[in-house]
């Protein structure tokens, strides 16, 4: 790539193109994030590019703060958000800053970078609970949930869980199945809760009897243990909807162990969008929110909370559903549906 290409002000998306690295590299490079497990090679193969582009950040940096509580910025879910942030930020003249949390000092950490007052707004996502929004709230400093908690007083955007899981029932019983698993996350969590309902509505308004036998949570060995617990458990069922792209993965290698394949024996249905949805061979047929319209809607209501601090909590609803049809999801084996 010729230098002279790069005219004008050069932004971090561009550097990574450059390099041929990720942006969230370059990101936590120039925002001089600390322990992360950037390189020193590539930590100065970034600050050589940024001198030799002609990268300036700006002389009086307006800085919003991506979060993550409790969770692993290794996860794709939380680093494909923060790369479709930083894309959106930077357009309006924000620097993303990253903070990583973990309990149990959590909140002490939280409250000791509040105090500071080094961001004008924060984006929170993870797993969050009353005690990180409380201490959102007595901060002052404007700021988005995105995640599933029940608090009336949060500035929240949040996936309707509930209907994500509906949806996704109700697409695999288009396609003839009756007899549908729910592999499902920990249920003392408000999301798989909500999934569970929505999973149980499917069910109830298609004149479908709920199993509960059919209704599995995963442990930490995942989805291929799902596979051969099924099999142990000698439960039967044609279809599956997996709250996780990654549970998912796992069960379609689970099934590869007892000679079975998806969709011509199973189907598999999973929710999200990560990266294995296309790296999986087959693809991974999927349910998921739009991460771009996601994105931008945090910032937007960001924006109007950093312009209008007595702006009224908000709840919003993600409505923004896509299926990826992926090579996963069939028709019941052996059987047509009917049109």
């Amino acid at each position: 790539m010729e230098r002279d290409r790069w005219t004008g002000m050069v932004t971090k998306k561009e550097i990574a193109e450059y390099l041929g690295i990720s942006r969230t590299a370059v990101s936590f490079v120039l925002n001089n994030v600390q322990n992360n497990k950037i390189s020193d090679e590539t930590r100065e193969r970034v600050l050589k590019a940024a001198k030799e582009l002609g990268y300036k950040s700006n002389e009086a940096p307006k800085n919003i703060c991506y979060i993550l509580c409790n969770r692993e910025l290794k996860d794709s879910r939380y680093s494909l958000l923060m790369e479709d942030l930083e894309d959106i930020v930077s357009g309006i003249g924000y620097n993303l800053m990253f903070m990583s949390i973990k309990s149990p000092s959590l909140i002490g950490k939280l409250e000791n970078f509040l105090e500071r007052n080094e961001a004008d707004g924060l984006v929170v996502t993870g797993l969050l609970d009353d005690t990180i929004v409380n201490a959102l709230e007595r901060s002052g400093i404007p700021y988005v949930l995105y995640g599933v908690i029940e608090n009336e007083k949060a500035n929240i955007v949040t996936p309707d869980s509930e209907r994500i899981a509906k949806d996704a029932v109700q697409y695999l019983i288009d396609k003839g199945h009756s007899k549908i698993a729910l592999f499902s996350g920990r249920l003392d969590l408000l999301i798989h809760r909500q999934l569970l309902e929505g999973y149980k509505k499917a069910l109830e308004e298609n004149g479908l009897p709920f199993d509960k036998l059919l209704v599995q949570v995963v442990n930490q060995d995942g989805g291929y243990e799902m596979a051969g617990r099924m099999k142990l458990l000698d439960i039967e069922y044609t279809a599956a909807f997996c709250v996780e792209n990654v549970v998912q993965f796992g069960v379609l290698q689970g099934l590869r162990e007892y000679g079975l394949e998806a969709p011509k024996d199973i189907s598999l249905l999973g929710y999200g969008f990560t990266e294995l949805v296309k790296l999986s061979k087959p693809h991974l047929s999927s349910i998921y929110f739009d991460r771009g319209e996601v994105a931008k809607l945090i910032v937007n209501r960001l924006q109007q909370l950093i312009a209008d601090r007595n702006t009224p909590p908000q709840k919003i609803v993600l409505d923004c559903i896509r299926f990826y049809p992926g090579d996963t999801a069939g028709a019941v084996p052996n059987t047509e549906v009917q049109t």
